[in-house]
């Protein structure tokens, strides 16, 4: 099969769409007492993507996870800048550089250390929202 170089980002758009699988947990209150998110209380959830099986699967090289929430006065994203996992960008060329504990509508997250995907490996990123 030949392909020419203006064939690549459909290529790749179409195995993202078709061979990585995204899933994302409900949202949970961080305070354990009350099983429900209320206006201003943080929450925590668990985004996991997984690569497509070994056998037709690409290694994914440095990725990039994009969130962006619909209303910010229902929900904003806490942005995780401070640590050694993870870098928060508010912005897809990657350099603007939000402060750790940003309450933004949209991100781009991104790995620090783990930064390869191989075919049949699973990441997670847990955000907390407010």
């Amino acid at each position: 099969m030949s392909f020419t170089l203006t064939d690549l980002p459909a290529a790749i758009n179409d195995y993202l769409q078709t061979e990585v699988t995204t899933t994302i947990s409900p949202v949970t209150p961080v305070d354990t007492n009350q099983d429900v998110l209320t206006p201003g209380q943080e929450g925590h959830l668990t985004v996991t993507v997984t690569n497509s099986d070994a056998a037709k699967g690409l290694r994914l090289v440095d990725p990039v996870y994009y969130f962006e929430v619909d209303d910010v006065h229902v929900l904003k994203i806490v942005a995780q800048s401070g640590g050694l996992a993870w870098a928060s960008f508010g912005d897809k060329d990657l350099t603007d550089r939000l402060a750790d504990k940003a309450e933004v509508k949209k991100l781009w997250l991104v790995p620090i250390i783990n930064n390869v995907l191989d075919p049949g490996e699973t990441a997670e990123a847990g955000l907390t929202v407010i």
